[in-house]
């Protein structure tokens, strides 16, 4: 089974509908390899679908896309993409994100739960809630090093 099949999957298994423009916004992620901003995705959409989608459209496919865990937001670049372990069971809440600031990919892994127990004990310290444990590190990949 593919990305895009899990997801739908996915969906499906949750009660919830897959609908044709949930499924466009994922597959132009899924295409491109790279993150991309709402607008560049909306781009895309228009110009594959012959349709003059709106922005808020986009934004609504967006975020059900990433509650379903599909998708990821990166805050740094306000950019999605998206999410390298569609169909597996894993936690999104322990996820960090190796961001290439020249050529913009991005690997996914899971933050260590030895690193999340640092960082959550670091939080507890200062009486900080963490809300979104995420990590985005940026720098050079092997190929643009």
């Amino acid at each position: 089974m593919n990305a895009l099949q899990q997801a739908k999957k996915i969906c499906i298994d949750n009660g919830q509908n897959f609908t044709p423009i949930r499924e466009a916004v994922l597959s132009i992620l899924m295409d491109s390899g790279l993150p991309m901003s709402a607008y560049d995705i909306l781009d895309k959409y228009r110009q594959d679908q012959s349709s003059g989608a709106q922005p808020p459209t986009i934004y609504r496919a967006l975020a059900f896309l990433e509650e379903n865990g599909l998708i990821h937001r990166m805050a740094s670049t306000r950019q999605f993409v998206i999410c390298d372990h569609i169909g597996e069971h894993h936690s999104h809440d322990l996820t960090q994100f190796f961001i290439c600031d020249k050529c913009g990919t991005v690997e996914e892994s899971i933050i260590s739960h030895t690193l999340w127990h640092e960082i959550n004990d670091q939080a507890e310290k200062i009486h900080f809630l963490v809300k979104q444990p995420s990590l985005e590190i940026h720098g050079l990949c092997k190929t643009c090093q």
